[in-house]
């Protein structure tokens, strides 16, 4: 993720008490808006790992040294203070501030995502053999001219 500093504070909702999640939901994952091939299959993946008692914390490593996916069971505001955004050290960084936490973070397999015109020329590469994929981007990148 190029700025997963906003994606990041959606996922670690504000709470009144450290722990005290305002939401009926156990489970968060989310994904970046820079990732639009991400497969269903690693978000059905996170939120299984999720449901495991030994396990706080799912990322989804990206190429660049970010991240495509995050996944919590609670929110932990401390994963992602004073984190250089868009940097490649922010997946080695948020792993770190998990495991100084004392939360038990997984990763999943590493997906690319998109922050330069050679990703999104991969990125046209990739949609132009597949028919399932998002039709709102396919759209865009023909806007383009690259499909």
């Amino acid at each position: 993720m190029t700025d997963s500093g906003p994606l990041a504070s959606v996922v670690v909702a504000k709470s009144p008490r450290p722990g005290h999640v305002k939401t009926r939901f156990r489970r968060v994952v989310a994904i970046g808006p820079d990732t639009p091939t991400l497969p269903l299959a690693f978000v059905r993946k996170a939120f299984a790992l999720l449901s495991r008692p030994d396990v706080d914390v799912v990322l989804g490593p990206a190429h660049d040294g970010g991240y495509s996916l995050l996944g919590l069971t609670v929110p932990h505001p401390a994963l992602f203070r004073d984190i250089a955004w868009g940097t490649d050290r922010v997946f080695a960084l948020t792993m770190e501030r998990a495991a100084d936490a004392g939360l038990r973070a997984v990763c999943l397999s590493p997906w690319h995502d998109v922050n330069t015109f050679a990703d999104l020329r991969r990125l046209a590469r990739d949609l132009g053999t597949r028919d399932e994929a998002p039709v709102h981007t396919r759209a865009q990148l023909r806007l383009l001219g690259l499909l």
